[in-house]
């Protein structure tokens, strides 16, 4: 851990935010926070983001009358002999129950986070599986090959009813041409770097077999995709590495990002060699099937917008996608000097990690807000939909200016070590696993 400025002697205002949340986002509880004021007012249109993050009524509307709903796509399911459900991501738990209240699968695999709480499903009709996020680990690799197995176990008039939620990628691992370690070494090298998730993505698809359209690679039977996205532009490839999504790979792309991002000479020798192999078209043998985006930030963004004007705040729209320093600023210059007024955003940035602190996104980003933002009465909060910030506890932070100097901040961020700085002053969020991820939300406030 890297070292830290020593904290003030004033005692902090809070430590923790709590934001409870047993079965979901839905009905979050608020403890430990004031009762009214700037901060209380950002807690609730955050709360409102939460919400608004359940999976569950976008998967029960594409499934509701038994009538699977999938792009163009309209499907009555008791026409198919058998219909599985295969969900995978952080938010499969609750995808997967949504989807069996709304129409009952015949069976069904459910791969959810280590850690997170159990789905509640018929035991003898579901599997679940527990692996590893965000560095794909010997549980991944067993996750993958129970998944695959259970699509490679139907046939002709059956359905495969995919469940698809952001995190798959390192739940899911079927290494090609690397070894695990290799593999888990590549990702925790992109991770760190400030790559995107698109860059992340393209990077992974090129060391395994699965992503990129190889799940469904020589499927026989028909299938679907319902996905919740946490990428921008809710693009069903990128979400998860595109397991149900046929896609093109070019080892002159993918090589390119690990030297833009300037880790190609740490990345292991037998990746380096995995990713320069031919460039692939889209596999002819990968079954083309309809996906339909279920869940989405911008369901998160319209619920705070819609919260903030109920509160009697002028709102304005932003994203903090980028690096996390031009997203604070670019974020930052839409708070007007003399205006009541509620910035909210969603998106995720990137962070180039520095030092050996722990912090995350969300943390960094409220930190980098308030370095900008000093007036009295503002208020910076950002979290993530699915409850963990980087290498933390923490959903992200909420606090104002006063938590600490612009001095001891930069001190802090230094060394990427933002969640010693809200635990140490205050200001910390916590949800525990949401069972969704739908990237990070956030609001900037001022309230005089």
């Amino acid at each position: 851990m890297g070292l830290a400025p020593r904290a003030s002697a004033a005692p902090p205002k809070r430590s923790l935010l709590y934001l409870g949340c047993p079965a979901g986002p839905v009905g979050a509880v608020l403890r430990g926070a004031r009762g009214s004021g700037p901060e209380s007012d950002a807690l609730s249109v955050i709360r409102a983001g939460l919400r608004a993050a359940d999976v569950g009524p976008g998967v029960a509307s594409a499934l509701a009358g038994g009538v699977l709903r999938a792009g163009r796509r309209r499907v009555r399911l008791s026409e198919y002999g058998r219909v599985c459900v295969v969900a995978y991501g952080k938010a499969a738990a609750a995808m997967a129950e949504a989807a069996d209240a709304a129409a009952p699968a015949s069976d069904g695999i459910v791969v959810v986070p280590a850690g997170s709480p159990a789905p509640r499903l018929d035991s003898s009709r579901y599997d679940v599986v527990r692996s590893s996020h965000p560095l794909p680990t010997r549980r991944s690799v067993a996750a993958a090959r129970a998944v695959t197995g259970r699509v490679a176990s139907l046939r002709r008039g059956d359905l495969a009813l995919f469940l698809v939620s952001g995190g798959g990628s390192a739940m899911l691992a079927a290494p090609d041409g690397v070894t695990l370690e290799e593999k888990a070494r590549t990702t925790a090298l992109l991770i760190s770097s400030g790559a995107t998730i698109r860059e992340i993505n393209l990077v992974r698809r090129g060391l395994s077999r699965i992503k990129g359209g190889g799940l469904v690679e020589g499927m026989e039977c028909d299938g679907a995709a319902l996905v919740a996205s946490d990428v921008r532009g809710d693009d069903p490839a990128d979400v998860s590495s595109g397991c149900t999504v046929a896609s093109a790979y070019d080892p002159a792309t993918a090589l390119a990002v690990l030297k833009r991002h300037r880790i190609l000479s740490r990345v292991p020798r037998a990746a380096i060699t995995a990713l320069g192999g031919r460039r692939r078209a889209a596999s002819r043998r990968a079954r083309r099937i309809p996906h339909a985006v279920v869940a989405s930030n911008a369901d998160c963004v319209a619920a705070m917008r819609a919260t903030a004007r109920s509160l009697g705040y002028a709102v304005r729209e932003a994203d903090s996608y980028g690096d996390v320093g031009e997203a604070a600023r670019r974020i930052a210059a839409m708070l007007p000097a003399r205006r009541r007024t509620c910035v909210v955003f969603g998106g995720e940035p990137t962070v180039r990690v520095r030092g050996g602190g722990r912090g995350g996104r969300s943390q960094e980003l409220v930190a980098r807000l308030l370095l900008r933002c000093r007036r009295q009465g503002t208020v910076a909060a950002s979290v993530g939909t699915d409850g963990i910030d980087g290498n933390t506890r923490a959903a992200g932070a909420l606090a104002d200016p006063g938590v600490a100097t612009p001095r001891e901040i930069g001190k802090f961020l230094a060394c990427s070590d933002s969640n010693a700085l809200f635990a140490r002053r205050g200001g910390l969020v916590v949800t525990g696993h949401t069972g969704t991820n739908l990237q990070d939300i956030g609001v900037l406030l001022n309230s005089i």
